[in-house]
């Protein structure tokens, strides 16, 4: 191929080794030229006839093989501009140099050439691996020396060792990066020095060239102290300042000073623990005399008395335990607790009740040495020392076995009242509703108005006393009626009783939850039909329609009801305390039965309030 020998002579002259090889259809390659740069390196005898037979492949290290023939590839196929470094051997193929090598594809008359640019970058990998090496081994004596080692900038925390990790008990390197050196120390030094002041003053003064020594106090991130040994010292890297401190902890230093003056103080004081040694025999004497007065007050109790440790153990166990349950105290002192309980799963939830609530009021179900079952009250809480400390747990057992039976009977006779007053209830209700029909089939023989009358309202009152018992007998409490149900069957019937198609009465109820006794309920359901009654009979004699108001609430000084119509009013000249109707008079000595007052207020029809305070 001709190539200008104008272009081979600047080639020559260019300090870089340059290699030009052909590129054949299938890739392989044909050495056209090289220039004298790269002949110093590998081969001065290199003549024009003898790179011709030269191939770039056959001086690359063997390490480093794939990679050239990776470049090679990538530029018969992506044809752009490459660069690697790799080891060339040098002429005496023995050692070899790092050369940074550029290669990229030229199209000259039709024909590809790969161009070879070498550039000697062996002094530049060695300082690179100097480099390398002297930091890894700095890192290495930071990392593994036996102090904690902070790098510090403006007072941060940049860098530590491991041992820092270990030392400060941190829980990884995000726990200290970034915090200030101080918050790893208490407000005040032992000897009543300002931590921040002063660490702050002694880092100046490392930072100003003065290297620092003094004895500190840090603490760990689980809040305890020790005692170190710091040095600090500043340094530079270009235009930012560190402060390299050095924490070396001396606890067991510290710890053995202490040691030895214990020990002297241990001699001084030999003497006056002898003394202490008698006078706590005397006092040892007087605990056991103490003990036994208290064994002696726990085993004269009656009811059966249990201490157990914090894992459960029987430490007391009384007389009247041994008696119950059957065991001797060698048996079961030291023991589980659990033996005692019928379901040993219960144990874990009584203890766990004691110790979360501190105490345990409740009934149990135990077992004797012979696994028989029996039903105990246990009183149970926390045993605590003279320090607040839980120690463990003490109860009272009580045998009502017989107890229980004495309930179920009373139980058992309770209901049978309850199921027999309920029937009573039930037949005062027939008996009610019979003499009621009697009424009404007698009603059929009067042919006087105001007696059919006189016996309509004396029906209407025995319903309204009807209805309070059928509520009775029907509800779950047989000493509460339900007085709000009651009315709205009461005024459901009242309503029905005394419709008139050519009139239209409305009866509206506005009642909220209330319950009454037996006697207070009867007696109000007397005085509301009533009221109602007359409304329906007077209110409306000159209207087509009208409507009749329903309340009753609890207040705060009982209950109230209203019963109020728009009617034409009650008559102005008449005193309903006094008047002759039986239907009022009836009223007015039912509101002083239930220790109540009524009020009567006739304006836009009338309107009746009756307050009382007996439930």
């Amino acid at each position: 191929m001709n190539i200008s020998k104008n272009i081979f002579s600047f080639l020559d002259e260019v300090e870089e080794g340059i290699v030009l090889a052909e590129v054949g259809e299938t890739g392989t390659e044909k050495t056209v030229y090289i220039n004298n740069s790269l002949k110093s390196i590998i081969d001065n005898s290199l003549t024009e006839n003898g790179f011709k037979h030269f191939l770039l492949f056959d001086h690359v290290h063997e390490n480093d093989h794939l990679k050239f023939k990776k470049l090679q590839e990538n530029l018969l196929r992506k044809s752009h501009k490459q660069k690697i470094q790799l080891r060339l051997f040098s002429k005496d193929d023995k050692s070899f140099i790092w050369i940074e090598l550029q290669a990229y594809v030229k199209v000259l008359s039709g024909q590809r050439l790969n161009y070879y640019s070498l550039r000697n970058v062996d002094l530049e990998v060695q300082s690179e691996n100097l480099l390398r090496q002297s930091e890894l081994k700095h890192r290495l004596l930071f990392t593994r020396a036996n102090d904690a080692i902070f790098i510090i900038k403006e007072l941060s925390i940049i860098d530590c060792n491991e041992k820092t990790l270990y030392m400060f008990e941190s829980p990884g390197y995000s726990g200290i990066s970034g915090k200030k050196l101080y918050q790893f120390m208490p407000e005040i030094q032992l000897n009543g020095d300002d931590s921040v002041l002063n660490f702050h003053y002694f880092i100046q003064k490392a930072l100003s060239g003065e290297s620092q020594f003094f004895d500190w106090v840090f603490t760990k991130f689980g809040g305890s102290q020790f005692d170190a040994e710091v040095s600090l010292s500043g340094f530079t890297l270009g235009n930012d300042a560190f402060v390299q401190v050095i924490v070396r902890d001396i606890t067991a230093r510290k710890k053995a000073q202490k040691e030895e003056v214990r020990a002297k103080i241990a001699e001084r004081t030999n003497v006056v623990l002898q003394n202490e040694i008698e006078e706590r025999k005397k006092i040892e004497e007087a605990l056991n005399v103490a003990r036994q007065y208290g064994d002696s007050i726990i085993n004269s109790s009656l009811d059966i008395i249990v201490a157990v440790n914090k894992e459960g153990l029987i430490t007391e166990f009384n007389d009247a335990g041994t008696k119950m349950f059957g065991y001797r105290q060698e048996e079961i002192v030291g023991k589980g607790v659990w033996n005692l309980l019928f379901k040993r799963e219960d144990t874990d939830d009584l203890i766990r009740k004691i110790l979360d609530k501190g105490s345990f009021l409740g009934e149990m179900t135990m077992k004797t040495k012979g696994n028989l079952p029996f039903l105990a009250y246990v009183s149970a809480s926390k045993l605590i020392n003279n320090e607040g400390e839980t120690i463990g747990t003490v109860g009272v057992i009580k045998d009502i076995s017989e107890l229980k039976k004495s309930e179920f009977k009373l139980r058992e006779s309770v209901e049978q009242k309850e199921v027999l007053l309920r029937e009573v209830h039930h037949r005062v209700k027939n008996n009610l509703q019979v003499i009621n029909s009697i009424l009404k089939l007698q009603s059929f023989h009067i042919k006087d108005e105001k007696a059919l009358l006189a016996i309509s309202d004396c029906q209407a009152r025995i319903k309204s006393m009807a209805f309070i018992h059928e509520s009775l007998y029907q509800s779950n409490d047989l000493a509460q009626v339900d007085f709000s149900e009651y009315l709205r069957t009461l005024c459901n019937n009242l309503l029905f009783s005394y419709r008139i198609e050519s009139k239209n009465i409305t009866l509206d109820l506005q009642v909220s939850k209330v319950s009454l006794s037996l006697d207070s309920g009867i007696s109000c359901g007397l005085i509301v039909n009533e009221l109602i009654s007359n409304a329906f009979k007077h209110a409306f004699l000159d209207q087509s329609s009208g409507k009749i108001i329903v309340s009753l609430e609890a207040n705060e000084k009982g209950h109230c009801i209203i019963v109020q119509d728009n009617g034409k009013g009650f008559p102005k000249d008449v005193n309903y305390k006094k008047t002759k109707s039986l239907g009022l008079q009836l009223v007015i000595g039912l509101v002083d039965q239930i220790d109540g007052k009524i009020q009567c207020i006739n304006e836009k029809g009338t309107k009746f309030i009756v307050n009382f305070s007996r439930p």
